[in-house]
């Protein structure tokens, strides 16, 4: 599957979650931009006694992928594979308009 989970649309920097889900690498930060991954706890005196870790769930499951948001990275074999295809389809496409321009003369 090379759609986006969110977006609906070929994947463009794909990443993938470690729960195996894709999205677009844009579409992934804006769905979580603004969100911090720590959450501080600060008491009266102004001092920071703990800090937690903010949940941040899956946009297709309910795992945490905070961590992960933190630096993803694109998964290259799968960006390689798109590629390759768009590449083939266009030219499966500029065959066939060839095919079509030499019957019509």
């Amino acid at each position: 599957e090379f759609g986006c989970n969110i977006c609906r649309k070929v994947l463009v920097l794909p990443l993938t979650t470690p729960c195996a889900h894709n999205f677009c690498k844009t579409c992934l930060e804006d769905a979580f931009s603004g969100q911090s991954y720590i959450k501080k706890r600060i008491y009266e005196n102004g001092r920071t006694l703990r800090s937690l870790k903010n949940i941040i769930r899956c946009p297709s499951c309910s795992n945490d992928i905070a961590d992960f948001l933190q630096n993803p990275q694109v998964n290259r074999e799968m960006m390689d594979v798109i590629e390759s295809l768009q590449r083939q389809t266009e030219q499966m496409d500029g065959n066939s308009e060839e095919l079509s321009d030499d019957n019509a003369a």
